[in-house]
């Protein structure tokens, strides 16, 4: 945490921690800098429980924050052996093959314009 941080004010977060507007999630080795959305004087969560709401990519590893752009992946390779940590789209739901949550390439990023890291939820 930052040195003036500690003199900016906190809200107290729909989790019942204290938080910051502005301040660094990391998760999985990976940082980055969100901006919570308050809305009258509340918020839902603090930066502390996005961290542990971070999953990883399927594919690369690599931390997926809220509001990160993803893509959904399947295997061509159905008896791939996909890691522990890979997050299955949705469970419920059984196809012929998994589809799994993974980041959307850099490249294909800066060609739609992704790539900005803005916390963006809805409660």
């Amino acid at each position: 945490m930052k040195f003036l941080n500690v003199f900016k004010k906190k809200i107290v977060a729909g989790c019942g921690h204290k938080t910051l507007k502005k301040d660094k999630v990391t998760a999985f080795g990976e940082s980055c800098e969100t901006t919570i959305p308050i809305s009258n004087g509340n918020t839902a969560y603090c930066h502390r429980c996005l961290e542990k709401m971070a999953i990883r990519c399927a594919w690369c590893g690599k931390a997926i924050f809220i509001g990160d752009p993803v893509t959904l992946y399947s295997p061509k390779d159905e008896d791939l052996k996909m890691p522990d940590y890979a997050v299955l789209h949705n469970e419920e739901i059984t196809h012929m093959w998994d589809v799994f949550v993974g980041i959307v390439p850099k490249r294909v990023q800066i060609e739609r314009g992704f790539g900005i890291r803005q916390a963006k939820y809805s409660v």
